[in-house]
């Protein structure tokens, strides 16, 4: 989905309130439960192809407003703007009054290198 960030005032707002990152997202019947980008330029990441954290407080917030439904995996997409689509899949899981997000997906590699430290 089509947005323009603005990167300097989401910096902004992220470091007077404390946030990592913007997560915004639209729910996206056709292709998986929801269609997402991440922004966190404060942090060096003006957006991010694929975010595991955020997309686990997502799952629980669509299970929370009724959107899922818990045990049921559901896929996330991601990255889709970037040329870097991930399909991520996660579910909420209910046992003995706990909620657990869980979350996963398939990886490829896409640069090595080694790193030094000294």
């Amino acid at each position: 989905f089509s947005l323009s960030p603005d990167f300097e005032g989401i910096s902004e707002y992220c470091r007077k309130n404390e946030i990592v990152s913007f997560h915004v997202f639209t729910l996206d019947e056709d292709k998986a439960v929801a269609n997402c980008r991440d922004f966190a330029p404060l942090y060096g990441i003006p957006e991010e192809s694929a975010t595991g954290t955020a997309n686990g407080a997502l799952i629980y917030y669509l299970y929370k407003y009724g959107i899922v439904d818990p045990e049921r995996i559901y896929e996330i997409i991601q990255g889709e703007t970037m040329g870097r689509r991930s399909n991520i899949f996660a579910k909420v899981h209910l046992k003995d009054g706990v909620y657990k997000a869980y979350v996963g997906g398939n990886a490829k590699i896409v640069i090595e290198g080694n790193l030094l430290i000294f």
